[in-house]
């Protein structure tokens, strides 16, 4: 009887748990594509032409620098022959301008994912919640959802951690994307 109940009451909600875990996954194959083309497009301006996964897979990221140094020395080296700014008025102005709109929008995106992930598994955890004779069945219920349970409790816990970043948000995303008011390296350029 426990088992024909928790299956005919459960079912469907563990359906919907299903389907929705593979919605979310393709989301996240879609961010992380178009975070592997918004690098691209970045890092070709430095001509660096390894993609995103071959950087981290190879731990090229020195080669990636050296380059991204290369270029700012470039960059100042004509400015300071044609005794003008590094960018004001210039192309390369526009360009950066663009660049930054374009990675502010990946991080809304990002942002907005990692919202809708974290209230998709806290309604998970509301739907595994609602069989209403747990206690009475629980030596008839299957491990699997029992492990299913803490999964989703494990992953809530962990998930502000691990994604819910403070330096693609507020003042710490400002000061990534604009520069720090201090004197850093990057701004002497």
């Amino acid at each position: 009887a426990c088992i024909l109940d928790f299956t005919a009451k459960m079912s469907s909600s563990l359906n919907i748990i299903y389907f929705e875990t593979e919605y979310l996954k393709e989301e996240n194959i879609k961010l992380k594509s178009q975070c592997e083309n918004l690098f691209n497009d970045y890092v070709s301006l430095i001509d660096y032409e390894n993609s995103l996964t071959y950087c981290r897979k190879n731990d090229d990221w020195e080669s990636l620098y050296g380059k991204l140094e290369t270029k700012f020395d470039t960059i100042q080296d004509l400015a300071i022959q044609s005794n003008t700014s590094l960018y004001k008025g210039t192309v390369g102005e526009i360009n950066a301008k663009f660049s930054i709109n374009k990675l502010v929008t990946f991080i809304n995106q990002y942002n907005t994912l990692i919202t809708q992930i974290n209230d998709y598994y806290i309604k998970f955890q509301k739907i595994a919640s609602t069989y209403d004779n747990e206690e009475k069945c629980s030596a008839w219920i299957s491990e699997d959802f029992n492990d299913l349970k803490k999964e989703i409790e494990e992953t809530i816990s962990k998930f502000d951690f691990a994604y819910n970043l403070p330096e693609v948000k507020g003042s710490k995303l400002k000061s990534l994307l604009y520069g720090e008011l201090e004197q850093t390296d990057a701004n002497k350029r």
